[in-house]
């Protein structure tokens, strides 16, 4: 066990509390965008997803570091249209048209490799894993699996288990410290797993719940309680 920053002090008993704040101010997001069958690029359906679609969020998951989303959709949609968004369909395809695929999401030579390990851990582990799992024990199997694919950090990591194999294991980023570090006074420098370990041990164990409230944190990130200033939009303003 670590200990806990002192910064995180303020946020005791307040962590459900923001969540229903940004909940009735947003609604229901809808995440992850997944592709239905038919179309060519990701939508916020609401649907749960097929080992297909598992695979998609993974996918996801690795394209969307250090780039927006809509760049993903981007990439997502040229894996699709060329039929090789799957496992094997990645170490199967040609180096170069996997490359210019993903391009759009940038660093695309990194995420080459990034993807290529995400595809040979699928093939060896998928298998493995107990999709919709609560068994802590699971979950902490998984994830450190998952955490030893050069090229999978923890919020890759925990992505993939809350979105793609419906684990309740609570997602942290940029958006989260910052919205907390200027609302709530947390040190923007806090160690990402002190930050997980306050928000699962606030709240209900709840795959949904999790779900909701990292998407609303994301929307409350990007358009109202932005990088450089907070809108009056903003639902956590005082």
């Amino acid at each position: 066990m670590f200990s806990i920053n002192n910064s995180l002090k303020n946020m005791h008993g307040k962590v459900l509390s923001i969540y229903e704040k940004l909940y009735s101010g947003f609604g229901t997001q809808n995440w992850w965008p997944t592709t239905l069958c038919g179309q060519l690029e990701p939508s916020y359906n609401g649907l749960r997803p097929d080992d297909k679609g598992r695979f998609e969020i993974a996918t996801g998951a690795i394209l969307t570091q250090n780039t927006a989303w809509i760049n993903v959709h981007r990439a997502i949609a040229n894996l699709i249209s060329l039929n090789i968004l799957s496992p094997d369909g990645f170490l199967n395809s040609c180096k170069e048209e996997l490359k210019q695929a993903i391009k759009p999401s940038g660093y695309f030579n990194q995420k080459y490799n990034k993807l290529i390990n995400l595809a040979n851990w699928w093939n060896d582990n998928f298998k493995e894993v107990k999709i919709g799992s609560n068994n802590n024990k699971h979950i902490e199997k998984i994830r450190n699996s998952l955490l030893a694919v050069n090229g999978i950090g923890p919020e890759t990591a925990d992505s993939i288990l809350l979105y793609a194999f419906d684990m309740p294991s609570f997602v942290i980023d940029t958006y989260t410290k910052r919205i907390l570090s200027r609302h709530y006074g947390v040190d923007m420098k806090i160690k990402y797993e002190e930050l997980r370990y306050i928000f699962m041990k606030e709240l209900p164990v709840s795959t949904e719940l999790y779900k909701e409230y990292h998407a609303l944190l994301v929307e409350l990130g990007k358009n109202h309680c932005k990088k450089i200033i907070c809108l009056t939009s903003c639902l956590l303003r005082k």
